[in-house]
């Protein structure tokens, strides 16, 4: 099943894509050093204004985010592969548009080790509704295959002034197939537009939610070069909703603190004033790993 939870002891190891990886802390016996800058090309250049690509390098990832749009340059497919601890890493992210140019439909087919299926890779079909005459989509529903079994889950949005200000997702109840609340999470905006702070709440075994975990961030005044606004949410990414990249992201976890991620990003921008490349920072129990990502354009 796929968690809506908001990003809660990951890493964003590509500052731009939805990507998002778990990082095995345990597995770091030794001081992470500074990567080397990864300067390989392939497609597009450093000049542009349109993200094609992010190739990002870690202690323990190699990273090549690639990004597809439709005429009117609004993203309908990306794909992040490489290695990430030592693992295999292949996912596919696949947005199909209206005539309006909303997402309907999401499609995430991701290679995993441990999966089920014959050929290693799991699919879930994400589904966005619309109610009549609105370009703000209301709730979206997930399904994923296991083992023979559909499994579902939902989230429901709520908009203040045409922004998302709440999130709360539902799982199946697999003994009356029901929906039951699971998590929710509450947003505020920074007066450029930013996603600035986020609150999540866990509802765990019983109906009165608990405070799970606090989001706050800081952005540069440069221009993003992923700008998703209200999507940001369906590919669960709030920080891509506004203008600029962010500098500063904390995650406090609220029941155990040492679970708690720090994220710093500094950037070197091309003469559009996008991002050309970026060192992200991420600490988590005394322990930091660098991350260096160049962007490409077109």
């Amino acid at each position: 099943m796929r968690s809506n939870l908001f990003l809660l002891s990951c890493l964003l190891v590509l500052c731009f894509t939805s990507c998002q990886k778990s990082i095995e802390w345990n597995d770091l016996v030794l001081t992470p050093t500074t990567p080397t800058t990864p300067t390989t090309p392939g497609g597009g250049t450093t000049t542009g204004t349109l993200l094609v690509k992010a190739v990002s390098l870690s202690l323990i990832d190699t990273l090549t985010a690639l990004y597809s749009y439709d005429a009117s340059k609004k993203v309908i497919k990306n794909q992040t592969i490489g290695t990430t601890s030592g693992s295999k890493v292949d996912m596919t992210n696949i947005y199909t548009r209206n005539s309006s140019g909303n997402i309907i439909k999401y499609i995430q087919i991701n290679y995993s080790a441990s999966s089920f299926s014959a050929s290693g890779y799991d699919t879930a079909v994400t589904v966005i509704h619309y109610p009549l005459g609105s370009s703000n989509f209301d709730y979206v529903i997930t399904q994923q295959e296991f083992l023979g079994f559909i499994f579902s889950d939902s989230t429901v949005f709520t908009y203040t002034a045409g922004k998302i200000t709440k999130q709360t997702s539902y799982l199946t109840d697999f003994l009356t197939g029901n929906y039951i609340p699971n998590q929710y999470l509450d947003y505020t905006y920074d007066a450029n537009g930013n996603v600035s702070s986020a609150k999540a709440y866990s509802y765990g075994t019983g109906t009165t939610p608990t405070l799970a975990a606090t989001y706050a961030f800081t952005y540069d005044t440069k221009k993003s070069p992923l700008v998703m606004g209200n999507e940001a949410f369906i590919i669960s990414s709030p920080p891509s909703y506004g203008p600029n990249n962010y500098s500063k992201y904390d995650v406090v976890d609220a029941t155990t603190p040492l679970n708690s991620l720090y994220i710093s990003s500094t950037y070197n921008y091309n003469s559009n004033n996008y991002p050309l490349d970026a060192t992200i920072t991420a600490t988590r129990a005394g322990i930091s790993i660098v991350t260096k990502s160049t962007l490409f354009y077109q």
